[in-house]
């Protein structure tokens, strides 16, 4: 069974990928922006159903 994450931890995880993807030199902003904003609705999606 997959294990919840609040939006608090997702942004995190999220951020800090962001940090490990600049230091590789990936230059695709546009495709990891929409990544992110994906996984930041998912997050809040997830965390609404559980708290509903």
């Amino acid at each position: 069974m997959a294990r919840m994450i609040d939006a608090d931890t997702a942004h995190a995880v999220i951020g800090e990928l962001a940090r490990v993807i600049s230091s590789l030199g990936i230059d695709d902003r546009g495709a990891f922006e929409s990544a992110r904003r994906r996984l930041d609705e998912h997050a809040v999606r997830a965390y609404t159903a559980e708290t509903v």
